[in-house]
């Protein structure tokens, strides 16, 4: 923690979920906070915005599994780690500075001395306007969100059916972008926003698409260089033991649609020597 924002982290509504967080100390998040300032401050928020309660974090550890306040499980997750001391519950209402905050263990940097949202880059500029810092690290792009398919693709292309088919079974909880690289007039078959994911479909699994699919992942990852996403191959069935290989080497984890229409993963983390 090198920064110096305070952090505010959407939380479940569940009555019992606060004060549980309270006697265990530990919060689990989707992703590192690496602008939480050193003893910073961080505020548990609920669906309208309240803030339910507040402490200092003593630590972040990770990445690891963790259990997200509404029970979903996230691969590579982060605990930060509670200054008991310091908890506090508003006695008052209190809101936080943000709209459209509403994926479970998702989080914003903000001022708690002025109650102000902080965009994160090469200078520190605050309002007291929502500001989502996701989207201000991608200046470069044109982003909406995605709910079928692939750009320049028909409905009924094989890749954007698989992609259609493993959004689906991610479930709505899991938010996706389709991202417009400007500059070099590329598109991005898809953007896992919950997971800042890059990741590229491919219904062959030959080892010619998937060396393809390599040089258009690090392509599109040049130009995310506020905030480098992770990178996946989505396929339509498991590819040959060398090329999962070929790609976790390259840091790179594989997805496939198995016989029952499910889908499964391997990181490249759990590949490392």
């Amino acid at each position: 923690m090198h920064s110096a924002h305070d952090l505010a982290i959407r939380w479940n509504d569940n009555p019992a979920s606060v004060p549980r967080l309270a006697r265990t100390g530990i919060v689990p998040v989707q992703n590192r906070p690496k602008h939480l300032r050193d003893n910073g401050q961080v505020a548990i928020v609920g669906s309208k915005n309240e803030i339910r309660m507040t402490f200092k974090a003593i630590t972040v550890e990770g990445p690891q599994n963790v259990t997200l306040a509404d029970g979903t499980p996230c691969k590579n997750g982060f605990n930060i780690i509670v200054d008991k001391r310091t908890i506090r519950f508003p006695r008052t209402p209190k809101y936080a500075p943000f709209k459209g905050f509403h994926a479970i263990g998702a989080f914003r940097y903000f001022l708690a001395s002025k109650n102000m949202a902080v965009v994160v880059g090469a200078k520190i500029r605050s309002s007291g306007r929502y500001v989502d810092d996701q989207v201000a690290r991608r200046s470069n792009f044109t982003s909406w969100s995605h709910t079928k398919g692939i750009p320049g693709e028909s409905h009924g292309d094989p890749e954007a059916t698989l992609v259609r088919q493993y959004m689906s079974n991610l479930g709505e909880h899991v938010k996706f972008d389709r991202n417009y690289i400007r500059s070099a007039n590329l598109y991005v078959d898809l953007f896992n926003l919950t997971a800042w994911q890059l990741i590229e479909a491919k219904v062959s699994t030959s080892r010619e698409s998937i060396r393809m699919a390599i040089g258009q992942l690090r392509d599109y990852k040049r130009y995310y260089s506020a905030r480098h996403p992770s990178l996946a191959v989505l396929l339509s069935s498991r590819p040959a033991p060398d090329c999962i290989k070929l790609l976790t080497d390259n840091h790179i984890s594989v997805i496939w649609r198995t016989a029952r229409g499910t889908f499964k993963t391997i990181g490249w983390q759990k590949n490392q020597t």
